[in-house]
């Protein structure tokens, strides 16, 4: 850069005016008259828009007569510099006419580099809407410079406002999800922990699912049979891959949404558990849910929550725009040998926008269609390109991915990246080469470890039980903190503001200075709240540096319980769908105790009289997904409502969460000996929702036999949530007709039994009036545990049975059926089926007999809790009600409610076809038993 020469000189009325060389001549930067008289003129052209900006950006500064006006007219507002002209910077730097401590940002540009690296800058520490003021002599003497700044600047606030918005509807799921995968993270190996890396030093292939996938599978096909590199497979990769044969050593994601696991779709559904998956901590809880496979994780930079458990340190990988750019960094850090980019276009090609065998949604037409482009997919499309010469048509999402790769690779100055990808965009630093040259020339003998993944070892040590502890308790004392601010806020009323002198000012923004400063300290908050609201509070941020500079006046406190009002009422916001799930299932899944064992309230263990309904904690992620439920309870604001059970063993512990306004009185009575608890407590559900799961009651000493327990509602006006008990963990539950002999059943009698089953495919029962395991939770697609088989009917002496609860969801019509038939066909002792429930084919339906069995259960409760018919997963019928000749497909019938339907009871027959998979309908065995005969043990 040519150096630019700068002289001073004295304005008319004697102020000090900086001269710059431009084109051969020496142009001030400042009124050779007045730059006062200047400074105000550029300031007035910008009255209306400063006062809707909380900061502005002055580019050109000189000697920053308009920048110390600006402050002196709006003190409790932000700015930063940019001087284009390092010359200037540096011959101005004794003379500037603001406290340089005042602006956020002073920028000078050294060389055309340091625009780029500036503006990254500002926009990492940007959280408001920004004004850019240019000087305008800078429009003169630094005109092109001026040009290509004002389009980066656009382009860089377009960019933040786009991260924000996506911060703003991930943040809340990034830390869900690290809450929910934290029982997996500690349960499987970290792929960067691992002693005995596999991948120091071989090739890896990244196989992305761009279209030019499909054309070397051929190659990928060589590759695999004779292990000449590791294949990791990204995004839908899988499922092409899958589909040619061809099984990658790993699968990797990432991706925070509640449906990332459909990627995964033909792995679950072929019930392929050989393939293993390396997640993201903050991957969609889901996908690593259904996901059977060997699992291993990797910690992302949106972890917030993991890394507070951990005992050590571990790297993280950045959030990237692709899972393909996380699995460069992953792969980096293994040092893996070279990385073989393949089906990696970043482009279209052919008019497809993945390889040809990946099925997509098109939200248009509102139906899965095939890998070609949609209308939105060419939106703003442009030409780069590409590796066989010539150009390719790509978009917007896909270059910003290519150029986010380009920067790693630039970085990984060690790490030699290949790009074999047909007729893709050209990725620099990735210099192309055919799959089929590259595996004649360099990939030749077998390094490829099938057993790889049996290696991995996990770290119990990893499982900090005193920070689950802290974290529990600290998610319960927020309220208190919470509560103790605002009660703070409160005290001033309005009326009172005028009254405060300067002294009483300073004392009560000191009180309330350690007050926030003790909330921030709780651990719910900073590794959960604060992440999620982190967008908010940096606005809060920016507030409070003006709010800084305010005279004690009471407008100073009003701002002050304005601004902190607006982020604490967005943080119980958080607080209320937060909680519930660390205090309701985080917690316990990693915290078991030895000592105890839980019994839920929907386990079928308990029997309600009076008016209970079941209460689920739901959250739904868009307007358009269906709900999701965490956890559910049993609610009842009846006096005199009870819950009777019996258990075996010396202890008890009861569970629940009191919404009552005054405290809860409750009767425990064992064995007809009464015992009254208080519970002072009360969560308001409105500020802080529900299922804080509180510990109500615990009775230790009893005699180690079997007892009759009864929970009664004593005080008037209650509003509970019953969550469950706690017994010694080698003891059991029974419900009040519960037997553990079939030859004991009778009509409304229920006897236990297990069931395990996998994605789409039946199961096995086992256990017949034995506690095998925990109770299922209702409708799953991959059950394991205990549930209760009803007794509604005895024809002919044959004992008809219904299960309490769909058992397993994800599973069609058509596989229930079928299976079922094989499975009936070796056993003479019992018939598996589903109920019937068309009254059009029968006189009386099993569904029928099972309303008649609830309906002289209302006596003791109105509403449906024994049957759970109105959860999320409603009931295949056993019938075919029509089928679609042409189509060669048979719609049947389901009931029940879930989170699709209105009708949440059980009388309305909805229709699909067999062929269905999903969570909305499942699997509800019926058993029908001979007269004798012991089975399912």
């Amino acid at each position: 850069m040519v150096s630019r020469k700068i002289e001073k000189m004295t304005s008319r009325n004697g102020l000090l005016v900086l001269q710059v060389e431009h084109e051969g001549k020496m142009v001030p930067i400042h009124s050779k008259y007045d730059p006062i008289k200047e400074a105000e003129r550029v300031l007035d052209a910008y009255k209306d828009e400063i006062q809707q900006y909380e900061h502005v950006l002055f580019y050109g500064v000189g000697i920053g007569y308009h920048v110390k006006m600006f402050f002196e007219r709006y003190p409790t507002k932000l700015a930063s510099t940019y001087e284009p002209i390092r010359e200037v910077s540096s011959a101005a730097d004794r003379d500037i006419q603001f406290p340089v401590n005042y602006v956020e940002h002073a920028f000078v540009e050294e060389t055309p580099a340091h625009m780029e690296q500036h503006l990254a800058v500002f926009s990492r520490f940007l959280h408001h809407k920004v004004l850019l003021i240019v000087l305008p002599v800078y429009e003169k003497i630094a005109g092109e410079q001026l040009k290509a700044f004002s389009l980066r600047f656009k382009q860089v606030m377009q960019e933040k406002r786009s991260n924000t918005y996506v911060e703003m509807n991930f943040a809340k799921r990034w830390t869900l999800n690290a809450l929910m995968n934290l029982k997996q993270v500690f349960e499987t190996p970290n792929m960067l922990l691992e002693e005995n890396n596999p991948f120091e030093g071989k090739p890896v292939v990244l196989a992305s699912a761009g279209p030019s996938l499909n054309e070397e599978m051929d190659n990928l096909r060589y590759i695999k049979e004779k292990g000449l590199a590791y294949i990791f497979a990204v995004g839908s990769a899988n499922k092409a891959l899958i589909a040619q044969g061809i099984y990658p050593d790993a699968v990797l994601t990432y991706d925070p949404q509640s449906h990332n696991h459909t990627v995964f779709q033909q792995i679950i559904e072929q019930n392929i558990e050989t393939i293993p998956m390396i997640f993201g901590s903050t991957v969609g809880f889901e996908t690593v849910q259904m996901y059977k496979g060997p699992k291993f994780n990797f910690l992302t930079s949106q972890d917030t929550v993991t890394p507070y458990f951990l005992e050590k340190s571990m790297v993280k990988l950045n959030d990237s725009t692709s899972i393909a750019i996380v699995t460069l960094q992953l792969l980096h850090e293994l040092r893996a040998g070279k990385v073989i980019l393949a089906g990696q276009n970043f482009a279209f090609k052919n008019d497809l926008y993945y390889s040809k065998e990946i099925a997509r949604y098109d939200k248009e037409k509102k139906e899965i269609v095939g890998a070609d482009l949609q209308a939105k997919d060419v939106i703003k499309s442009h030409e780069v390109e590409g590796t066989l010469g010539g150009n390719v048509k790509t978009n917007n999402p896909f270059d910003r991915m290519r150029h986010e790769m380009e920067k790693y690779i630039e970085q990984y100055s060690t790490l030699q990246v290949i790009n074999t990808t047909k007729g893709g965009a050209t990725i620099k630093g990735a210099a192309y080469k055919p799959l089929d040259v590259l595996i004649k020339d360099e990939l030749t003998e077998r390094v490829v470890d099938p057993d790889w993944h049996h290696y991995g070892q996990t770290d119990p040590s990893l499982i900090a039980v005193q920070k689950l502890e802290k974290l529990q308790r600290d998610t319960r004392s927020f309220l208190e903190q919470y509560e103790a601010i605002m009660a703070h806020f409160q005290k001033k009323s309005a009326s009172s503001f005028d009254g405060m002198n300067a002294n009483q000012i300073q004392k009560w923004i000191e009180q309330f200075d350690e007050l926030f400063k003790k909330f921030t300290k709780n651990v719910m908050y900073s590794i959960v709240l604060r992440p999620i609201t982190r967008v908010f509070f940096e606005q809060l941020q920016v507030e409070t540096k003006s709010i800084r500079v305010m005279d004690l006046t009471t407008e100073k406190v009003k701002r002050v319980i304005q601004a902190y009002s607006q982020y604490l009422a967005i943080c119980q916001n958080v607080y209320k769908e937060i909680a519930p799930v660390i205090l309701s299932s985080v917690i316990p899944n990693l915290l078991q105790n030895d000592e105890w064992k839980e019994c839920v309230s929907t386990s079928g263990i308990f029997h309600y009289e009076k008016d209970w309904t079941k209460k689920p904690f739901t959250r739904q992620e868009t307007a358009e997904s269906l709900p999701e439920i965490y956890t559910i309870g049993v609610e009842t604001k009846q006096t005199g409502a009870t819950v009777k059970f019996t258990f075996t063993g010396t202890k008890l512990r009861v569970l629940g969460t009191n919404h009552s306004e005054n405290p809860l009185k409750l009767k425990l009575t064992i064995d007809g000996k009464e015992t009254t608890a208080t519970v002072r407590q009360t969560i308001n559900p409105e500020q802080f929702g529900s299922f804080q799961r509180q510990q109500l009651i615990e009775m230790t000493g009893l005699s180690k036999k079997t007892h009759d327990a009864t929970i009664e509602m004593f005080s008037e006006n209650p509003h509970f949530i019953f969550q469950g008990i706690e017994i010694g963990e080698e003891e059991r539950a029974f419900h009040i007709h519960e037997v553990t002999d079939i030859d004991e059943l009778a009509i409304g009698k229920r006897i236990r039994c297990h069931y395990k089953g996998t994605y789409n495919t039946v199961g096995e029962f086992t256990g017949l009036g034995e506690e095998t395991g925990k109770h299922l939770v209702e409708a799953s697609p991959n059950p394991d545990g205990d549930f209760y088989l009803i007794m509604v009917d005895d024809v002919d002496g044959e004992k008809r049975l219904i299960a309490d609860r769909v058992v397993q969801n994800y599973i069609s019509w058509k596989e229930v059926i079928f299976s079922l038939r094989s499975k009936n066909k070796l056993n003479d002792h019992f018939n598996i089926g589903l109920p019937t429930g068309n009254q059009q084919f029968y006189e009386k339906t099993d569904c029928e007999r099972l309303i008649v069995l609830d309906e002289k259960n209302k006596k003791y409760n109105k509403n449906n809790i024994i049957w759970n018919y109105d959860g999320n997963s409603s009931t295949w019928l056993s019938e075919i009600i029509w089928c679609d000749i042409k189509e060669r497909v048979n719609f049947v019938g389901f009931r029940g409610g879930n989170s699709g339907t209105k009708e949440k009871e059980f009388n309305t027959i909805y229709i699909r076809s067999e062929d269905t998979v999903g969570s909305h309908v499942g699997f509800r065995p019926l058993l029908r038993l001979p007269g004798e005969g012991i089975l399912l043990k």
